[in-house]
């Protein structure tokens, strides 16, 4: 095949493609942003990568929907609307507490490699990562002479700040445009992380976060992040998975999802992606339809079966920041549509067949071990029932992945997996409407004489 891409058919999250051999069209959908609008509102390819700046910092990177500016120092300006030069945060004079004053915390020479930027201490890890939404900002104490109280200096331009949501407003609009996300802290693996208690505080002029590291095992992880916003735009794209162990966590800004199942059910993962799947026509033909994960660590090597089932509209209120108790995130009200005693017990996180989604599977496939870095059921990813994803175009709510009652274990790159290549994509091959689009006939021949058309499609 020949596939041609359709420019005119770019959105933020999807390309579409046409073959003139075949009259088949083929659209690849992605949660994280494929396209960012430049000064024209013309879609232009995202690149997360950092290029040399010389406005007065170090590195930059313009090419997403929000723009960064970082020094060597670690000092940065960012800007959660690119295309909006009047509003963004500043971000400088790091310090750290000595037990009786602050000093500054002069950061060696960085590292930096394509969409990161890191520092690493004696005591203390640092980097900062740009990816399409996200300023991630990671800090490892290594052992107990790390720092645990830190603080950075911050200013607002055009924007002001909520301390307790972390959201940033624009006081041109009054939307909002971005948050600096609360820190999270965890020692253990990613996989089966253990919470450590820290807190921020915010005096006007520093955001303070300080870690209790009382009775934890070093190194500890640090997470505060910037993430874009949206403006008061409804979110159709997202993806996240819900945990039984940890069933009030949300796990919105993991780079990693995981799915497990055992027949005890304490170690239950389930995936949860959700797709727009609004600009393919309700009458295509589907002809195929793949989802494409890649691993980010080798599975087990116990072996069992991976569904995809289709979430139905008893849960279509769930957001991507749900939790295995609440469908509408962590905390909030709306409880799961299988979780019959509302107590967040062995029927929630979206886990019951007939009620929660689907009991015919879109996909089942049987995942043997494999290595990092390989697309799970590759070369093209998990087949779909091309029957069941005709009837999503009217009515779609998201699908769930999840494993059989014997054990298994996989680990695979989420939207937010700082590689661009790890993140789920969505591929679906289609022909519109039953018939070919045309050019009018009088545009090509000399008529002469009376045509018969047959299965005309207006161009």
């Amino acid at each position: 095949m020949a596939w041609v891409e359709l420019i005119a058919k770019r959105n933020q999250k999807e390309k579409h493609y046409f073959d003139a051999d075949t009259n088949k069209y083929q659209a690849v959908f992605t949660i994280h942003d494929q396209h960012y609008k430049d000064d024209f509102d013309d879609w232009i390819d995202v690149d997360e990568n950092f290029e040399d700046d010389t406005g007065g910092f170090n590195k930059k990177c313009d090419k997403t929907r929000h723009a960064i500016h970082i020094a060597n120092g670690g000092a940065r300006r960012w800007y959660p609307r690119r295309n909006v030069s009047t509003e963004y945060v500043d971000i400088t004079n790091m310090q750290y507490w000595t037990g009786s004053q602050w000093r500054n915390l002069n950061l060696p020479t960085p590292v930096w490699t394509n969409n990161k930027t890191e520092w690493d201490m004696t005591n203390l890890y640092a980097s900062i990562t740009n990816t399409w939404k996200r300023i991630k900002t990671d800090f490892t104490l290594k052992n107990s002479n790390a720092y645990t109280r830190l603080r950075f200096a911050v200013s607002f331009t055009g924007l002001t700040y909520n301390d307790t949501t972390g959201e940033l407003t624009s006081t041109t609009d009054g939307l909002v445009w971005g948050s600096i996300d609360k820190p999270t802290a965890y020692y253990g693996d990613a996989e089966n992380p253990t919470n450590v208690p820290v807190t921020q505080t915010y005096d006007g002029t520093y955001i303070e976060w300080s870690v209790d590291t009382t009775g934890a095992t070093f190194p500890i992880y640090v997470d505060p992040t910037f993430t874009d916003g949206y403006g008061g735009d409804v979110q159709t794209y997202y993806d996240c998975w819900t945990w039984e162990n940890n069933a009030d966590t949300a796990t919105n800004t993991n780079t990693d999802m995981f799915v497990s199942n055992n027949s005890g059910g304490a170690a239950r993962r389930m995936g949860l992606f959700n797709f727009n799947l609004d600009s393919i026509p309700d009458d295509a033909t589907i002809d195929s339809a793949y989802l494409q994960l890649i691993t980010t660590a080798a599975t087990d090597s116990i072996s069992g079966d991976i569904y995809v089932n289709a979430i139905l509209s008893a849960n279509n209120g769930w957001s991507e920041s749900c939790t295995w108790n609440y469908a509408d995130g962590a905390g909030a009200s709306d409880r799961w549509a299988g979780d019959t005693g509302n107590d967040g017990g062995s029927d929630a996180g979206c886990s019951v067949s007939g009620t929660d989604w689907n009991g015919t599977a879109a996909c089942t496939f049987d995942i043997p071990t494999y290595a990092s870095g390989v697309m799970v059921n590759g070369p093209n990813g998990l087949s779909l029932s091309t029957t069941q994803f005709a009837s999503w175009l009217t009515a779609f709510y998201g699908i769930v992945l999840r494993g059989s009652d014997s054990f298994i274990s996989l680990q695979v790159g989420s939207s937010d997996n700082a590689t661009t290549g790890s993140r789920p994509k969505l591929v679906v091959e289609y022909t519109e409407g039953g018939c070919v689009n045309v050019v009018n006939v009088t545009d090509v021949i000399t008529v002469t004489e009376p045509i018969v058309v047959v299965d005309w499609c207006e161009p």
